[in-house]
């Protein structure tokens, strides 16, 4: 079982290190989006995927049309070169937010859906899913537009915290944290998680806050800061995770997908995160 997920796991850590590694050698951002992309389309089909094992049939087509619409043209324009240049065309896609692709997917939706009136309650899972899935995508870009180092940071963090909750929970674990959702983890996974992840990433942020002369008032406040910081967003991510548990669950599957091999699916991965990252760039925008 290890083993099956160490192999994939080794070689997404080098493929997504190559595209962080371009980004910042060639002082661009089309890595991050081309990643981006990879994990809406992946975790959008496996999420409408999911809900088919339980007779709900989801169009997949165009939600992942409307997506990629969205963050190829938008993210990459504002995160490469902003949105201080002429062109009708161009500012126009700098202009329309998230909130005004959610718009679009709305009409798309209903319009669908008018068209298959008996099918149309599904309307609501359909949403629920776009927006799951390109909210933590939106506060990605968000993120790595504000600091390409902080999101590396809070991948890091919170892939530790999981790896630690995994191995405390087969070692440790004792008591059921979740039975009803995740009958796997475990309150001694969770701590462990929580408590390791929020040591080691209180360190990595404090240091990084020194060397990038963010000001505090004293060190102190500053390891304060980071320390509580990486607790918030460790917390938030090992909800997160819960919270996909929970569609699996009522979808009655094991895994988002198999499109990771022994890792799962891509909502398997990235379900921390999506939790995490919003969180976490709230909390460096304070």
């Amino acid at each position: 079982m290890l083993k099956k997920r160490l192999i994939p796991a080794s070689i997404l850590i080098i493929l997504i290190s190559g595209l962080f590694y371009l980004d910042h050698y060639f002082k661009t951002t089309l890595g991050f989006t081309i990643l981006l992309c990879l994990v809406a389309i992946g975790g959008l089909y496996e999420f409408y995927k999911m809900y088919e094992n339980i007779g709900i049939k989801l169009p997949k087509v165009f939600p992942i049309l409307i997506i990629v619409a969205w963050l190829l043209p938008t993210e990459f324009i504002k995160l490469s070169i902003g949105c201080n240049i002429p062109g009708y065309y161009t500012m126009a896609f700098c202009t329309l937010s998230w909130a005004g692709w959610i718009f679009i997917f709305l009409l798309a939706s209903t319009i669908y859906y008018l068209f298959r009136i008996s099918d149309f309650p599904h309307i609501f899972i359909l949403i629920i899913g776009m927006i799951y899935v390109s909210f933590p995508i939106e506060y990605s870009a968000k993120l790595y537009g504000y600091n390409q180092w902080l999101i590396i940071y809070v991948i890091v963090i919170i892939k530790i915290a999981d790896s630690l909750a995994y191995f405390g929970g087969i070692k440790f674990g004792r008591h059921k944290l979740a039975p009803s959702i995740s009958p796997n983890k475990t309150v001694e996974g969770f701590i462990i998680g929580l408590l390791g992840g929020t040591i080691i990433g209180g360190f990595i942020l404090f240091d990084f806050i020194q060397q990038e002369s963010y000001l505090f008032s004293s060190n102190y406040v500053g390891f304060i800061f980071s320390v509580s910081a990486s607790f918030t967003i460790i917390f938030f991510a090992q909800m997160g995770d819960l919270l996909e548990s929970a569609f699996k669950r009522h979808c009655q599957v094991k895994d988002s997908g198999k499109l990771l091999g022994g890792l799962g699916g891509v909502l398997d991965l990235v379900d921390s995160l999506f939790l995490g990252i919003p969180i976490a760039y709230l909390l460096f925008n304070i």
